[in-house]
C-alpha cells in the first residue's frame, strides 16, 4: 500500500463520473439491492463496476449468471490472500471517482482490492485496523447489515461538499 500513488480528493455523488464498489456476495435481498442501484446509476449516467467477494471455494452458479456484476472466490486467492484473477486485475486498472466499500465484516481480499485501488475518494465502515485505508470512514453498529452502511454511505456521497 505505501508504494501505491494516488492522487486523492474529496469527490461527491453529483461530480462522480465513475463509482466502483466492493462487497461480500450475500443474501438475495443484498443482490437485490446492487441491482437497484446499478440501475439507479446507469439513469444517472455514471460509469459503475461491481466486484463481489465470495467467500467459498467457489463462486455459485446462480450468481455467474447475473448480469453486471463480477465476481472473484478462494479460488481466486493466492496462499497469503491477494486476490490474483483477472476480474480483481480489471477492478485495480481503473481509475474510479469513488470507490465503496459495502463489506460489513473484515475480508482481507476486499481489504486488499481497496488499499490498491487507484480511486480518488474511498469510502468504508469505519475500523481501528484499517484507518488509513479509506479518505472517509462510517462508524455503523459491529452487527450491521449491508442495507443500512449503504444508506449511510448514500447519504454522505450525497451531502459533502468536494470545494
Amino acid at each position: 500500500m505505501q508504494k501505491i500513488r494516488r492522487q486523492s480528493a474529496v469527490v461527491n455523488f453529483q461530480e462522480a463520473k465513475s463509482i466502483g464498489i466492493l462487497y461480500a456476495a450475500g443474501t438475495d435481498e443484498e443482490q437485490d439491492l446492487l441491482k437497484k442501484y446499478a440501475q439507479y446509476l446507469k439513469e444517472e449516467r455514471k460509469t459503475y463496476y461491481f466486484l463481489g467477494y465470495v467467500d467459498r471455494k467457489r463462486v455459485p452458479e446462480h450468481l455467474k449468471e447475473a448480469i453486471g456484476n463480477t465476481y472473484f472466490s478462494k479460488a481466486d486467492l493466492n496462499w497469503h490472500m491477494k486476490p490474483v484473477g483477472g476480474s480483481v486485475r480489471n477492478f485495480l486498472s481503473q481509475d474510479f471517482d469513488v470507490l465503496i466499500d459495502l463489506s460489513v465484516r473484515e475480508y482481507i481480499p476486499l481489504l486488499y482490492i481497496c488499499a490498491l485501488s487507484k480511486a480518488k475518494f474511498r469510502i468504508g465502515r469505519m475500523g481501528s485496523e484499517w484507518n488509513g485505508l479509506y479518505d472517509m470512514m462510517i462508524s455503523v453498529e459491529p452487527e450491521t447489515e449491508m442495507k443500512n452502511l449503504f444508506k449511510q454511505i448514500d447519504h454522505y456521497l450525497n451531502i459533502i461538499q468536494s470545494k
